[in-house]
This record gives C-alpha cells, structure tokens and sequence, in this order.
C-alpha cells in the first residue's frame, strides 16, 4: 500500500457509493425483468381471448 492510507471516512464513503450503485442497477435489472414479463404475459392473454 501507499504511504497516503485512506480515512475511514473516505473508505465508508466509496464502499456505501458503491452499495447505492448496486442497489440501483438491481432495481433497474429487476424493473426491466418484471416489465417484459408483464409484457409478454399481457400477449399471451391476448392470443388467448381472441
């Protein structure tokens, strides 16, 4: 390691920047999965009916 350590301050800082970006790339992930999901399932229901 360098000479100039990083605070603890600093650390905690990046690690919870970088748990707030995972966070927000799950939900994103997760909004997508479940959109196409409904997605297709409102065009099965469709092909179904008709």
């Amino acid at each position: 390691m360098s000479e100039l350590a990083l605070p603890d301050t600093a650390e905690l800082v990046i690690k919870t920047f970088w748990f707030i970006v995972a966070i927000v790339a799950g939900v994103l992930v997760a909004t997508w999965l479940l959109y196409f999901a409904a997605r297709e399932l409102v065009r099965a229901i469709r092909r179904g009916r008709s």
